[in-house]
């Protein structure tokens, strides 16, 4: 790090200039953050009120049987979705988007909600949830655009009746811990073996279309703040350079 080197403008005030010019763009993206938080917190607040705390519209006239409204089901992961495990990098691939690679591809990170790069062809179509299966153990993320899942990470799709909302906050608030002694993993078949509460399908149905809208705002929100970075990126060298003129 001591023998890097790194330009350095002597005037005070061009400098402040120059952090203006990107804490702008920054303040935008954590604006959108916030905003984002708040439509996911929306969101989790009713999956809870409904599906946690049982009050449900009509709950007021509902019969329980063993703990569960009368009508609803445990069943597990592999009965109600299909699931596979990430693949190697594919041969098409670029960091940033460009007209041939517009795919994303993700991984088991944490950052980007695991971002990895861009390629040619989807390999996941339909809309999704993705749980990390190495490091970040049960990191649950939701895909609704067609994707490239690479190792480490498992993709759960939804059969039938089953939407990918529930799915996606049912997996969220139910850990979906791994096992093992050195690191922890999770695996095709252990995740097969889990358990999920499937609610009738009426309420399912509700429920998709009263979240639908707010992670439509979430998914514009995202698609902002990429635009922004990326602008803050380009623009950043150009400042640095004094290719691009700074004013008071």
């Amino acid at each position: 790090m001591k023998k890097i080197k790194i330009n350095i403008f002597t005037d005070l005030i061009y400098q402040r200039r120059i952090a203006s010019i990107l804490s702008a763009y920054d303040n935008l993206i954590d604006n959108n953050n916030r905003r984002i938080r708040l439509l996911e917190q929306m969101a989790e607040n009713l999956y809870k009120e409904w599906f946690v705390r049982f009050r449900f519209p009509g709950h007021e006239k509902a019969e329980f049987e063993n703990g569960l409204p009368k009508g609803w089901k445990i069943e597990k992961y592999d009965k109600v979705s299909t699931i596979s495990a990430g693949g190697d990098k594919p041969e098409f691939f670029s960091q940033f988007p460009t007209e041939e690679c517009n795919v994303p591809i993700y991984s088991n990170g944490i950052v980007d909600d695991g971002l990895y790069g861009y390629t040619n062809k989807a390999r996941i179509n339909k809309p999704c949830i993705t749980i990390s299966a190495r490091g970040t153990v049960g990191f649950v993320c939701m895909r609704r655009m067609p994707f490239v899942p690479i190792v480490r990470l498992l993709a759960v799709v939804p059969k039938n009746d089953l939407n990918v909302y529930y799915l996606y906050h049912s997996s969220k608030y139910n850990d979906l811990e791994g096992n093992g002694t050195s690191q922890q993993q999770l695996t095709v078949p252990m995740l097969n073996k889990r358990k999920i509460v499937i609610p009738i399908n009426d309420l399912l149905v509700s429920f998709r279309n009263k979240v639908e809208p707010l992670y439509n705002q979430i998914n514009m929100l995202k698609k902002q703040s990429v635009i922004l970075s990326r602008q803050r990126d380009l623009l950043l060298p150009r400042l640095m350079s004094g290719k691009l003129e700074v004013k008071a």
